[in-house]
């Protein structure tokens, strides 16, 4: 395939997502991120094995809220700042060198140099648009005294297992995904400073093919 073609070839978030996760997903942001659930999980386990004295289901209510407060913070102020450094790197870069970059292939994966670096972009950005939204649902939906804090109270007294189980599940993804995030920040600084070295390897080769060639010709 023309390296034209491969750099067009994703034509959705979707596809871009699923396509970065396979090289751009660390195992360790991954395994402290399910560290981070089981943590929860458990300590949500025994509170209930030992009859809900550590933390009741108003309370556990109360902690999603102030995930969806923080998440909301984080990702709106973050989400800037990787946007801002995506640009800053995207306008210093020369075009002759994201051509050169999308003509080498990367070491997995079945894509270029060029797809690597701005999938690792593209793989951050999704996840912190995804939990700004998934904050503003919370934000929206579980408010105090909010239009569905009536319906929550039924189903509390209707099915209070169902709905604690529900719950519990609901703050053991979000406070997973919360850690994921914030380890996600750590690799999208060290996947920023790899791509600028890898920019700079490549101008300096670009520098000494155009130098041989002008020996060459003259």
């Amino acid at each position: 395939m023309h390296w034209t073609d491969k750099i067009f070839q994703e034509k959705t978030f979707s596809s871009v997502y699923f396509k970065s996760r396979k090289v751009c997903s660390s195992r360790v942001n991954f395994n402290t991120a399910m560290f981070a659930f089981l943590f929860v999980a458990a300590y949500l386990g025994a509170n209930f094995h030992f009859g809900m004295g550590w933390i009741s289901f108003p309370s556990v209510i109360v902690t999603i809220r102030a995930i969806g407060e923080v998440g909301l913070t984080v990702t709106t102020q973050l989400l800037g700042f990787l946007i801002a450094g995506f640009a800053i790197f995207a306008s210093i870069t020369k075009p002759e060198i994201f051509i050169m970059l999308a003509k080498l292939p990367h070491t997995e994966g079945g894509i270029t140099r060029l797809q690597f670096i701005f999938f690792n972009f593209m793989f951050a950005f999704i996840h912190f648009i995804l939990f700004l939204a998934a904050s503003v649902f919370i934000k929206i939906i579980l408010p105090p005294n909010g239009p569905f804090s009536g319906l929550l109270q039924m189903f509390s007294s209707a099915c209070p297992m169902v709905l604690s189980v529900l719950a519990g599940l609901l703050l053991c993804a979000l406070a997973a995904w919360l850690v994921f995030i914030l380890m996600l920040l750590k690799s999208f600084i060290w996947n920023m400073y790899q791509s600028i070295l890898l920019t700079i390897a490549a101008d300096g080769k670009l520098r000494e093919d155009t130098a041989k060639r002008s020996a060459t010709d003259t």
